[in-house]
């Protein structure tokens, strides 16, 4: 039987949130997410992000990895 541990604080650094700034964006504004390879691979962040945010992005492919938009 595994152990559950009750009240035990989450590590600084470890708090849910996202890597990626989906709240700080304005229309317009886009970053890069390196290593990322397919634009396809975003889509649930992007899904979830649309959903907190109400905001609207976009993804392409890029050589780089995948560069997102904020479009609305």
């Amino acid at each position: 039987m595994i152990q559950l541990d009750k009240h035990v604080p989450i590590p600084e650094g470890m708090h849910a949130g996202s890597k990626f700034p989906w709240t700080q964006m304005d229309v317009g504004d886009s970053f890069l997410a390196p290593g990322v390879k397919n634009a396809n691979s975003m889509n649930s962040g992007i899904a979830h992000a649309q959903r907190k945010t109400g905001f609207t992005f976009r993804s392409r492919n890029t050589p780089d990895g995948v560069r997102v938009w904020r479009i609305a």
